[in-house]
């Protein structure tokens, strides 16, 4: 944990291999994040770039939570503040991840599985479906999770725990898993 936070050093301090580090570990999970917040490809890239610039800038007052989780805080925050300045909810049904040409079958089927994974997070209601997000593509702790949603460590369990069993149920509807 200590090492990511000496990458995010290195990086401040100029150096571009541990910049290359920082934007080839974490660049994806925060697009991911992003995505499943916006719902919109193009914003969740610059919202993910955005976010490992604002680390780099940013004056960290406690190195003790991870840095996944500190990334994925300022990744989650940008992504609410372009929903909330775009007042909009976006049609993910035509979001196509990659192009099929050229890709064996079995990478097919993962990309068409996280597409409607996806999906099935947004369908959540929005306490759960952040709750999820956070935990999982944030990587935050529950503690974490409670400080930024503002509700008791509990609480934010709870709606994790409840989140996945939605999901379950709804991909096992849709005969994903079993």
């Amino acid at each position: 944990m200590k090492a990511d936070w000496e990458t995010l050093h290195r990086a401040r301090a100029g150096d571009e291999s541990s910049w290359r580090d920082l934007w080839r570990l974490h660049l994806p999970r925060l697009k991911a994040l992003a995505y499943l917040v916006t719902g919109s490809v193009p914003t969740s890239d610059d919202i993910a770039r955005e976010t490992l610039i604002r680390a780099i800038e940013a004056r960290v007052r406690n190195e003790n939570g991870s840095l996944e989780g500190f990334l994925g805080t300022i990744a989650y925050r940008l992504a609410l503040k372009e929903v909330k300045r775009h007042d909009r909810n976006i049609d993910i049904t035509g979001f196509d991840t990659t192009d099929k040409s050229d890709i064996p079958l079995e990478s097919i089927l993962k990309n068409e599985r996280e597409k409607i994974l996806a999906e099935t997070i947004r369908d959540l209601d929005s306490e759960h479906g952040e709750a999820l997000i956070l935990r999982f593509y944030g990587e935050l702790s529950y503690e974490e999770m409670a400080e930024i949603l503002g509700v008791p460590i509990g609480t934010a369990k709870s709606r994790v725990f409840y989140a996945v069993q939605s999901c379950r149920k709804k991909m096992r509807e849709k005969g994903l898993i079993i």
